[in-house]
């Protein structure tokens, strides 16, 4: 029997990185469990908060009427403040029609609001996660609560740090539903105003949403940094735009302030059902980043919020000062799996960017992934005696463990070998449309 030649040519090798996700999660989750426990002190100055509804739009905070699993449409940005945060509908107002000098859109709203940063709160599979965790631990939900909102919905839980309250995200009193306060600010995740209120001292050591914040200062006095010494026109208008000072400081530009957040400590549930008292590193990309060899030479900056080409006119009024560098803000990373459910559900969903959006950012994140997550190479390929060996090296471009973070999320190679005539004589890494990898033993078998 003649055994089938094997051209080397058609071996294909196909670098899949996906989160460990089999299913769609319901887009709005609510958790059964209707048990809590009373959340402890909050320690930190208190202050008396502004309503939104002195400072937003009317029927800004109105309860949604899109079906629930409708696709995304994009909705203007809101206007709410509270005494420490304003949303980027305040932002947007200056900060708009802004392109660099190859003619690129870089309004950093535009590209914010379709990134994960933007949709942290309306995450379908971040809700369900901490709806998992409290119906299976309902003892401790303040304790779930207070640390899950604190980074994806960190305008509204700290609104209420600031007032030495807990923070509650489901329920008729949680920053879901329509009728909370600070609902709108909820929605918008990571905005605008929380990492350029974020303070210098301490980054490095400070994760798992210790966020450096002022809550000392009163409203129409809070500083916002950014890379560029203010204009005198800009000092003078940014306060009565937005209720924001601002003032030039280089440490937004350093991986330390994305380290508060990106470096997160959990307590966990020991086996006799207690809290413990030691912390768990749920994900640590930061410290992955910090002793490696990108360390000395690359931020995290570099890789997820890449340069604008030349320089950039960074406000629409007032007199034009062209400034560079300038950071593009897309948060590209690699996670394609949520752009497609904001994509496909973010109507229901209240996601902050509409289809065409999504689209983008998918087609960035695509390309990122392709481009500097990691290289393949294949060395020796020999085939022999029917069998056909060669040796696969994965080089790392991430600056981190990859995949990093979340730690559900998993890489994994895709091996194709075809005959001569184009058949399959081998295969090793198929996976099926749920997600679930053919041959591997954890996905047959928990």
């Amino acid at each position: 029997m003649t055994k089938p030649r094997v051209f080397l040519g058609w071996l294909i090798l196909v670098l899949i990185l996906s989160a460990c996700q089999t299913a769609t999660p319901s887009p709005t989750p609510v958790p059964t469990s209707t048990a809590a426990v009373e959340a402890g002190p909050v320690q930190g100055p208190t202050a008396t908060l502004v309503p939104p509804a002195a400072t937003a739009t009317p029927g800004a905070s109105t309860a949604p009427t899109t079906p629930p699993f409708a696709p995304a449409v994009q909705a203007p940005l809101s206007k709410d403040a509270n005494s420490y945060f304003a949303a980027s509908g305040k932002c947007v107002r200056c900060h708009v029609g802004l392109r660099d000098q190859s003619g690129a859109e870089v309004n950093q709203a535009t590209l914010w609001r379709a990134s994960p940063m933007a949709n942290a709160a309306v995450d379908p599979y971040y809700q369900a996660a901490v709806s998992n965790e409290i119906q299976n631990h309902p003892e401790y939900r303040a304790a779930i609560e207070q640390k899950c909102s604190t980074c994806h919905m960190p305008m509204a839980h700290f609104a209420d740090v600031g007032q030495g309250k807990g923070a509650q995200i489901f329920g008729p009193d949680g920053y879901l539903s329509p009728s909370h306060p600070w609902n709108r600010l909820a929605l918008e995740g990571v905005s605008c105003t929380v990492c350029h209120q974020i303070q210098p001292e301490g980054l490095g050591q400070r994760f798992s949403g210790d966020l450096p914040l002022d809550f000392t200062t009163p409203p129409g006095q809070r500083v916002v940094f950014g890379s560029f010494a203010p204009t005198r026109a800009g000092q003078m208008r940014m306060p009565n735009e937005s209720g924001f000072v601002p003032r030039q400081s280089d440490h937004l530009g350093t991986s330390e302030v994305c380290a508060v957040c990106h470096n997160l400590y959990t307590h966990y549930v020991t086996a006799d059902g207690a809290l413990s008292e030691d912390v768990f590193p749920e994900q640590t990309p930061y410290t992955e980043w910090r002793y490696s060899a990108f360390a000395p030479n690359t931020s995290c900056q570099d890789c997820h919020m890449p340069e604008a080409q030349g320089s950039v006119v960074l406000t629409a009024i007032g007199q034009p000062v062209a400034r560079q560098p300038v950071r593009r803000h897309e948060f590209t990373g690699g996670n394609t799996y949520l752009l497609r459910l904001l994509k496909a559900f973010g109507g229901g969903l209240q996601a902050m960017d509409g289809e065409a959006g999504f689209a983008a950012a998918i087609a960035r994140t695509q390309a990122f992934l392709q481009s500097q997550t990691a290289i393949l190479t294949i060395a020796g390929p020999q085939a022999k005696d029917g069998n056909l060996t060669f040796r696969v090296t994965v080089t790392n471009l991430t600056g981190h463990k990859f995949p990093s973070a979340y730690p559900s999320r998993r890489a994994w190679l895709h091996v194709t070998v075809r005959d001569a005539a184009g058949q399959v004589a081998f295969e090793s890494g198929a996976y099926t449309p749920e997600g679930a990898i053919h041959g591997n033993d954890n996905d047959a078998d928990p």
